[in-house]
């Protein structure tokens, strides 16, 4: 789906956002939520206004308000984001996709049907940001700091994008484990449980 948007640098970015997790009301706004503007996009980051914001609610890049997040961004979509500023003319307090919501999810329909995805009717920003979830899973990254990312207030809400691992990913983590055990004793150093005379209740 990114390869057929690269023709596209909105619809590219647009995408682009949504495998990094950002939600779509987030990027184009929605019900209350104002979107991403140019004053949001900063060094690495993005500041994002999320679910439960409320426009006079608290000041603008408030960091005490729990509904504001500064989300880290890769390089290369920053640069992104500034390459595809660069072609028209904006003030800071412009949104970055002029766009609705209900426009953003038929494109990302549009391209999942060019991508030839049988169930291109099904997907939606919502799958994109559910990638992004389960590939973190993938690359073993921990289901708290998925949490952290995705901005979710609870841990149950991650499980539900991230479910049960697997045994043969239980069993990489405990060959990791197992690895770094061997190291640190080999360098002479070990944990309470390595030490003679250490007994454990049971």
């Amino acid at each position: 789906m990114l390869e057929l948007a690269k023709e596209s640098p909105r619809d590219h970015l647009l995408l682009t956002l949504m495998r990094w997790g950002l939600r779509c009301g987030e990027i184009v706004g929605w019900r209350g939520l104002p979107g991403l503007r140019w004053e949001d996009v900063r060094a690495g980051s993005l500041w994002i206004k999320g679910k439960g914001f409320r426009k006079g609610s608290a000041e603008p890049f408030s960091h005490y308000d729990p509904n504001q997040y500064a989300v880290p961004m890769p390089l290369e979509v920053m640069e992104e984001l500034r390459r595809y500023g660069d072609t028209f003319k904006h003030s800071a307090v412009d949104k970055v996709f002029s766009i609705s919501e209900v426009w953003a999810e038929q494109l990302v329909k549009r391209y999942a049907r060019l991508a030839g995805i049988e169930d291109w009717q099904r997907v939606g920003p919502h799958r994109l940001r559910a990638f992004f979830a389960t590939d973190a899973k993938d690359r073993e990254v921990d289901g708290f700091m998925i949490r952290d990312l995705m901005r979710h207030k609870h841990i149950s809400t991650t499980n539900i994008y991230i479910g049960r691992s697997t045994p043969e990913r239980m069993g990489r983590v405990v060959d990791r484990l197992a690895k770094h055990r061997r190291n640190s004793l080999c360098e002479g150093r070990s944990t309470h449980l390595d030490r003679p005379g250490h007994s454990q209740a049971s």
